[in-house]
């Protein structure tokens, strides 16, 4: 549906497209409902690379805190397997860097050392 906003594409409402809203319909009305993020506690990032997006959760205690997902341009769309998911890595991480930062942990559950802090910095 997306493709219908570029501005060579012609205004066609399929089937699908209807199909698609309605299915945007329900999911805004009915579970999972988003918790809020509780500030004192860890998050955690779930991301996923496809051919044609990228997808991501925030969760926190198993719940979702946030959902966000992304259409690849063209050139993204031709990166390999390998680096679309380090590109869903980044870009999720500088999307939720205000709800990580200061809660990074590693996989035992200790919080990452100040050394990777400084060199996980996020560009602004």
């Amino acid at each position: 549906m997306t493709d219908l906003l570029k501005k060579t594409e012609t205004w066609n409402w399929t089937p699908q497209c209807e199909v698609a809203v309605d299915n945007l319909k329900r999911a805004m009305v009915t579970d999972p409902v988003l918790a809020l993020p509780d500030m004192s506690k860890s998050f955690v990032v779930e991301t996923e690379a496809l051919d044609f997006a990228l997808g991501g959760i925030l969760m926190q205690d198993d719940h979702p805190v946030a959902f966000e997902s992304k259409k690849l341009k063209d050139v993204e769309r031709r990166y390999s397997v390998h680096e679309k998911e380090l590109l869903a890595v980044v870009h999720y991480l500088r999307l939720w860097q205000h709800y990580l930062l200061g809660s990074l942990r590693g996989q035992d559950g200790q919080y990452c050392s100040e050394s990777f802090h400084d060199s996980a910095k996020v560009d602004q």
